[in-house]
């Protein structure tokens, strides 16, 4: 337990290797350990609160951090956004412990703090997440806007003030769990070339032989900092054998569950009347023409205007072999998911309680 006038830092964010960390020191000597250790002429007294700050920081210039000053008074705090490898996040905190600070949980961080339940569930929260948009969403939350929003919402319950928090309900139930997208069609379209390309390692065993995924793959990643799972499964055929079918079996029940649902097409041959009736039945808001690299501008043109330039459906042609394309597909899939993102500041509910509570305070209004 750390002394009441004591200055403690801690990671506040997921401890398994992630593409960002967030280090946080509150304390009487918080001001003190960022004037010493962030190489960057700053006037701490006029900075904004929450100006990002961009530099290096630490005994030694691993690589550039985002330092945002929290708060001056009653208790100073200042946060560092910093890569999430693990042994550059110990080499800051052994550098800050090197000033003064004593090193402690998220718990005891907080606990320092006299956080409100919502505040310890948004940290505890962030302790998971492996995303920096969604730490940056429950940082806010962490710092009390959800509870301030709830307040106003218990003095005087309105339809609007309850809808402006319930509309980020679907992105605050994902600022953990990641979102999932499960790419389908049929055998040997590219589907788990796709998966790796995206992922940027080999998860899936690629072979030009039909059928070979069998079972459900998955891949955790971060697309443009949102936290997506990425699933593969058994392409989708009439003539598959008894394990096969059991894999397609496995994938067109989380078709009905995913958040997205992103259909695979051979675009180096004729369209296939099959990739077609599997379109009219799941209806995907995306359709991915893979292996664009084995055809011509023309011929994929062709496809897109003679097949698939109907409905809601959007095609993007792209390879997962060269790579061609992919910079439209992650942006595509990002906003088929997230079609609004919320500004900085915005009190987003994230727990079931949360959800529930507004839940009951809309019942009060006649």
């Amino acid at each position: 337990m750390s002394e009441p006038d004591a200055t403690i830092t801690a990671r506040l964010t997921s401890p398994t290797h992630a593409a960002l960390a967030t280090i946080g020191v509150l304390g009487p000597g918080a001001l003190a350990i960022a004037q010493r250790l962030f190489r960057r002429r700053v006037d701490w007294n006029d900075t904004p609160l929450d100006q990002p700050l961009y530099g290096d920081f630490g005994d030694r210039i691993v690589d550039d951090v985002v330092l945002h000053l929290v708060a001056r008074a009653p208790i100073p705090e200042f946060v560092v956004h910093c890569h999430g490898g693990p042994a550059m996040v110990r080499s800051l905190l052994v550098d800050i412990e090197k000033q003064g600070a004593h090193l402690v949980d998220w718990r005891a961080y907080l606990a320092h703090q006299g956080k409100s339940a919502i505040q310890i569930e948004a940290a505890e929260a962030m302790s998971r997440t492996i995303s920096w948009r969604s730490t940056a969403i429950l940082l806010d939350q962490s710092r009390g806007l959800l509870d301030e929003a709830f307040r106003g919402i218990e003095e005087n319950p309105t339809r609007d003030a309850i809808d402006a928090l319930t509309r980020w309900a679907p992105l605050g139930r994902h600022l953990v769990d990641p979102w999932r997208v499960v790419l389908f069609g049929q055998p040997n379209v590219g589907k788990s070339s796709l998966l790796n390309a995206l992922a940027g390692f080999d998860r899936a065993i690629v072979t030009v032989i039909e059928g070979t995924t069998r079972d459900l793959l998955h891949a955790t990643i971060a697309l443009d900092g949102w936290s997506v799972e990425l699933i593969d499964g058994a392409g989708l055929r009439d003539d598959a054998g008894e394990i096969e079918r059991e894999g397609q079996r496995r994938l067109t029940a989380l078709l009905d569950e995913a958040d997205l649902a992103i259909q695979v097409v051979d675009l180096s041959k004729p369209v296939d009347p099959n990739d077609v009736v599997l379109a009219d039945r799941h209806q995907p808001p995306l359709l991915i023409g893979n292996k664009v690299d084995l055809t011509t501008e023309s011929e994929h043109r062709s496809a897109f205007a003679t097949s698939w330039s109907r409905g809601e459906t959007r095609l993007i042609p792209c390879s997962a072999v060269t790579g061609e394309g992919l910079a439209q597909l992650t942006p595509a899939i990002v906003a088929s998911l997230i079609p609004e993102i919320p500004p900085p500041h915005t009190p987003v509910p994230f727990t079931m309680r949360q959800l529930d509570w507004l839940a009951a305070q809309r019942a009060r209004i006649t």
